[in-house]
């Protein structure tokens, strides 16, 4: 998702408000265990930290009244 304010000029990739580190962990397990990879969620973590990924806040889009 691509902000158009606050964060236009960011580096930052946005994901869907709906999803955070803790869901994208558990989409992670259910997808891949069976396939055989498998991580903690401490590693899943520290892996996803230098990607630049963000959650959307649309409030910071918003304009006040």
């Amino acid at each position: 998702m691509e902000s158009h304010y606050t964060s236009q000029d960011s580096k930052h990739d946005y994901l869907h408000p709906n999803l955070n580190n803790q869901k994208m962990y558990e989409m992670f397990k259910e997808n891949y265990a069976s396939k055989g990879f498998v991580a903690s969620y401490s590693t899943y973590c520290n892996i996803l930290k230098p990607q630049n990924i963000s959650f959307h806040d649309p409030r910071k889009d918003v304009q006040s009244m």
